[in-house]
């Protein structure tokens, strides 16, 4: 039996790796790449001057549709629902019966008014600032703000339509 060189095995394979990656790097075609330094200016009307213009133009469009209708709905008046869903049962029938009342008179703005509606049980965090802000004792409570964001208003535990809408037309809603 012939024995075998493992040490000549491994030097030939490293001998046709090293033919193999000089002959494929001196046959390709070298590309030139644009410069980081490069700008749209200075780049030929190619495929990827387009290509990044077109995204370009995409981007700026999308930013100002986004501001446009953050803008929009910052101009116009809101209302704040503060209710619980975990209370005694006179005062979650109140929320049940108020929250209604306020869907109700919502419906009847439509797209004339910003609507959020917070529970105190679930989203204390953002509820409490609000109630040593603008001294809220009882729930339910709706807070009025004008296109400036300016409270202009509230109304606590008790109310009706007229009561809404009535702080509605003090907005300037009609």
């Amino acid at each position: 039996m012939r024995k075998t060189c493992s040490t000549g095995i491994i030097f030939t394979g490293i001998l046709l790796v090293a033919l193999v990656t000089s002959y494929s790097d001196k046959d390709k075609p070298k590309e030139t790449l644009p410069s980081k330094e490069a700008t749209l200016e200075t780049l030929k009307d190619t495929p990827q001057k387009r290509e990044i213009i077109t995204k370009k133009k995409k981007a700026i469009s999308n930013e100002s549709i986004e501001s446009k209708a953050e803008e929009q709905q910052k101009q116009l008046p809101k209302i704040i629902l503060i209710i619980t869903s975990q209370a005694c049962n006179c005062t979650l029938e109140r929320c049940f019966k108020g929250e209604k009342i306020v869907n109700k008179v919502v419906q009847q703005f439509p797209e004339k008014l910003t609507f959020e509606r917070l529970d105190h049980a679930i989203e204390p965090t953002l509820v409490a600032p609000l109630e040593r802000e603008y001294q809220l004792h009882y729930l339910p409570a709706l807070l009025f703000f004008d296109r400036k964001e300016t409270f202009r208003g509230k109304l606590e535990a008790f109310w009706d339509e007229v009561a809404i809408r009535e702080k509605l037309i003090e907005l300037g809603l009609k």
